[in-house]
């Protein structure tokens, strides 16, 4: 399976060069997290536990677990265990918006007016926060915390996450939501 996630592996080949072309972030991290590991400063499984646990390869996602294999109480290899945990994360985000709509038809069926109420100030929000008019970061950071917010009051996590992300962006940014 490896091989077919990331081509042949040459003889000898080092596991941070073996991925790189398909997982450089990856790479990159498992490197930064193994070097200190020679150093022998800290117990070895703080180490291990800071190696990064997933990777995405083209359409799969792979999570990963590590395994010490020592000699002489010192660490002789690193077994890394790759899972294709595609499917499950598949079915998880399927019944998570299965949840979702069942949770939104419940919101209907129970105040069909106040759900209409609803949509009609999240399309304003969405207009609003979308709009060409050019708005403070603070007007945009208010009417983006105020949909997140009304949005999770209805259970409709997906945009109430996507509000979110949006607050953290902008927070990285300092400089309003828009990108």
């Amino acid at each position: 399976m490896v091989s077919d996630w990331f081509g042949e592996a040459e003889p000898g080949q080092r596991f941070i060069e073996y991925i790189k072309d398909k997982a450089p972030e990856f790479a990159e991290d498992f490197d930064f997290g193994f070097e200190p590991i020679k150093e022998d400063l800290l117990p070895l499984e703080l180490y291990l536990y800071q190696l990064p646990k997933e990777l995405k390869v083209e359409q799969r996602t792979l999570r990963t677990s590590y395994t010490s294999i020592m000699e002489d109480e010192q660490l002789r290899c690193l077994m890394v265990v790759m899972t294709d945990v595609t499917a499950q994360l598949e079915a998880e985000e399927s019944e998570r918006r299965l949840r979702q709509d069942m949770a939104v038809f419940e919101r209907i069926m129970g105040d069909r007016c106040g759900f209409e109420d609803f949509l009609n100030e999240a399309q304003n929000l969405v207009n609003q926060i979308c709009g060409s008019e050019r708005l403070s970061a603070t007007v945009e950071a208010r009417l983006v915390h105020t949909l997140k917010g009304n949005t999770g009051l209805y259970r409709i996590d997906t945009v109430a996450e996507l509000c979110h992300e949006m607050e953290e962006h902008a927070a990285e940014d300092l400089g309003g939501m828009r990108a």
